[in-house]
């Protein structure tokens, strides 16, 4: 009969995720895992597997957290063009909070993993989707309540945004200004009609 866990697996993941955020998967051992998720290793092989999909669990659990927020972020009752400025903005400043230079998980994921690991690409292109799909819900919400044009595509703004936000995820690490990057935001809010 197999023990009990004597962790909580939310919470290493949520240990993983963050060394991988900070370092990279090719930057990050095993060894640095074992480490910072303070579990040993076999435990983490049990509950993770290897090292390749203990990542893919991280990236979903981020890319899930993510979309949370974006939906959590519309409920405030708050008009759908404040909701998408407010998310944009918040990205503007979160540099600020950043102190690491990490940027974004996903963006970083994309620039350094998907054009060589299918499963990497395959996870970014569902939970991009979900992502998309979130901002979509915000963008009909407005569509619904005359805010917007009745044409307006909120799947193609949708798709138009989430851009802009990785956009701007790169953007940061060349130009940190939030000046610079809210006025980015706003010209990308300004499409709204």
């Amino acid at each position: 009969m197999a023990r009990p866990k004597a962790f909580d697996p939310d919470q290493v993941l949520d240990k993983a995720m963050e060394m991988f955020w900070s370092r990279g998967y090719k930057n990050t051992s095993m060894q640095d895992l074992v480490d910072c998720m303070c579990i040993n290793r076999g435990s983490l092989y049990d509950t993770f597997g290897d090292k390749h999909a203990l990542y893919l669990k991280a990236l979903n659990r981020y890319m899930e957290k993510n979309s949370i927020r974006m939906l959590a972020a519309d409920d405030d009752g708050h008009p759908a063009r404040e909701v998408i400025r407010g998310l944009l903005y918040h990205l503007a400043e979160e540099k600020n909070c950043d102190s690491d230079q990490r940027g974004c998980f996903i963006t970083n994921t994309i620039c350094e993993l998907c054009s060589c690991d299918s499963d990497v690409a395959q996870t970014m292109q569902q939970g991009l989707a979900r992502m998309q799909g979130a901002l979509e819900e915000i963008l009909e919400g407005g569509r619904r309540s005359g805010e917007f044009a009745a044409d307006l595509d909120c799947h193609a703004a949708a798709g138009f945004f989430l851009n802009t936000i990785h956009g701007m995820q790169v953007m940061r690490k060349v130009q940190p200004d939030p000046a610079i990057l809210k006025s980015i935001a706003d010209q990308a809010v300004g499409i709204l009609r």
